[in-house]
């Protein structure tokens, strides 16, 4: 499975909202405010376990394949 994600880092609180299907490439868009900081990717560590938890899943088959320092993100998770 294959997401997009836009991450709101430095939040006051952890939330995950509701996704939307985006019209032009069909895939899932999930908006995650997280409470790191953007620097030494503090903020995508803890999305990828922000992600581990929602999707009920390990961290192994979770990766960030496009955006790595962007807001926007394309996450593939890996069904086990």
């Amino acid at each position: 499975m294959e997401i997009l994600v836009k991450v709101i880092a430095w939040s006051k609180n952890m939330d995950i909202i509701p996704f939307w299907k985006d019209e032009l490439t069909g895939k899932n868009i999930y908006k995650i405010k997280l409470t790191a900081k953007p620097i030494n990717h503090q903020a995508n560590n803890q999305l990828i376990e922000v992600l581990e938890k929602y999707f009920n899943t390990k961290k192994r088959f979770i990766s960030i394949t496009r955006g790595g320092t962007s807001k926007l993100k394309s996450i593939k998770i890996v069904e086990n």
